[in-house]
């Protein structure tokens, strides 16, 4: 029996006209087959257009046959949600429940996280039925600075696992926050920082001119994932950097500590555009089975100009994944742009 199958981006592309597949979730099924959640394009409903996550499944994995086969809308606390994206999906070391996690944007009062939980990957799931995560009441943070959140476990007191969140973007700092017995995270807890946007790699403020030739990229942090590497004995937040609806705009950036608590130092850029594929962002890290080799998946844009457009402007995305490497000195998803032939994947 052969020991690899082969894949090729995309992975899935939804292909109908108004159809995104951005933020993207992947993980690998016990029985080979695979599922993906990710942002979709909003539904219109009796008239109103209505903001989702979708999931879709694959029977045979990464290279099989992708079929959307369940829809998530905002929870009643969100009721009249204009928008629903950043899925992001982990299980609890203790409980075995799978959490998914998400952002809403609320009219009028702003942005929030909010999670759904379940004892099974493929649900029935319900929502903890109040925000995370909402809008800071400093008026001079924006209300997206509270987005794109990831679920981390670390061993906390008598052997139980700690739960953390890592999120931001709004040209705020990436930040690592504890979450609380009812499940929330405390707004006056500052947590530990990441990343600042428009800093070096040492966190020092540089000028615009030279931000340009060293971090492009940099003005804006969202969409991290941290992820601690066993072999590696070290910690790393790949962090989307940019502006997400950009063909040249967006990219991956990697920060590395030897703890959680930092400090974080900037390492690389791990994936950005090339002559095929744009707007390449917001990551999630997957292994088959919990162990092997470490893929990611992302969305990109295809850059042929023929490629449709969203009702309203935006960059329809579809579903790539690409192995990740990490080196000594640098960490590179692909060869740090999207993979355009062939890629072997366990089986």
């Amino acid at each position: 029996m052969k020991k690899h199958k082969y894949v090729c981006n995309p992975i899935f592309d939804p292909k109908k006209r108004d159809q995104d597949w951005g933020d993207p979730v992947i993980w690998i099924l016990e029985d080979g087959g695979a599922i993906s959640i990710a942002t979709a394009s909003p539904t219109k409903c009796e008239g109103v257009f209505q903001p989702r996550l979708q999931m879709a499944y694959s029977p045979r994995g990464l290279g099989g046959k992708w079929k959307i086969i369940q829809e998530f809308f905002p929870p009643s606390w969100a009721e009249g949600a204009e928008r629903m994206w950043a899925p992001s999906l982990s299980q609890h070391p203790d409980t075995g429940k799978w959490l998914l996690e998400y952002c809403v944007d609320k009219k009028g009062e702003g942005m929030a996280l909010g999670v759904m939980t379940a004892d099974h990957i493929m649900g029935p799931y319900t929502d903890l039925g109040y925000p995370v995560k909402s809008s800071s009441p400093d008026p001079r943070i924006p209300s997206w600075a509270n987005i794109d959140s990831q679920r981390i476990y670390v061993k906390g007191k008598k052997g139980k696992s700690k739960a953390l969140i890592a999120s931001g973007s709004g040209h705020e700092p990436i930040r690592i926050q504890p979450v609380r017995k009812d499940g929330t995270i405390d707004p006056d807890e500052q947590g530990v920082v990441i990343a600042f946007p428009n800093t070096d790699k040492y966190g020092h403020l540089i000028s615009k001119n030279v931000r340009k030739s060293l971090t492009k990229y940099e003005h804006l942090l969202e969409g991290v994932y941290v992820l601690y590497h066993p072999k590696k004995k070290r910690w790393y937040a790949f962090i989307s950097a940019g502006t997400t609806h950009k063909y040249r705009g967006y990219a991956v950036v990697v920060y590395t500590a030897e703890d959680w608590r930092g400090p974080w130092i900037r390492s690389n850029i791990a994936l950005e555009y090339n002559k095929s594929w744009g707007a390449t962002g917001q990551i999630f890290l997957f292994q088959k089975g919990g162990k092997g080799p470490f893929w990611a998946a992302y969305h990109a844009a295809s850059r042929n100009k023929k490629r449709r457009r969203m009702p309203g402007g935006g960059i329809p995305r579809v579903l790539m994944g690409d192995r990740v490497h990490f080196g000594k000195d640098k960490v590179l998803i692909g060869k740090g742009s999207p993979t355009s032939g062939p890629q072997k994947f366990p089986r």
